[in-house]
């Protein structure tokens, strides 16, 4: 297994499990999913396939589903992006052991 293919975050004060999978294992119509807060085996799914920004980018909209479970899509894929470019410009990239 990939190093940090699986670890656990707290996220709006709850724990979820985040987990980087093969795409067969997310519905073929999105590149990660996030269990609502109230599932107790809360997880946050991301394709592992995905690299650099958008990899990021997914990354930081699933987080922000988790934090804010009630804020709309295209409010949480605004932030994402934002988010996103901004620390993209700052220099921050995924470091590979």
């Amino acid at each position: 297994m990939r190093p940090f293919a699986s670890f656990w975050a707290f996220l709006g004060g709850l724990r979820y499990r985040f987990r980087f999978v093969r795409s067969s294992e997310i519905p073929f119509d999105r590149w990660a999913d996030c269990s609502p807060p109230t599932d107790p085996k809360r997880e946050i799914r991301v394709r592992q396939v995905l690299r650099g920004k958008a990899k990021m980018e997914t990354v930081i909209h699933e987080a922000l589903h988790a934090q804010t479970w009630s804020r709309s899509e295209e409010d949480v894929s605004r932030s994402a992006r934002e988010l996103a470019a901004l620390l993209w410009k700052l220099g921050y990239r995924e470091v590979q052991p």
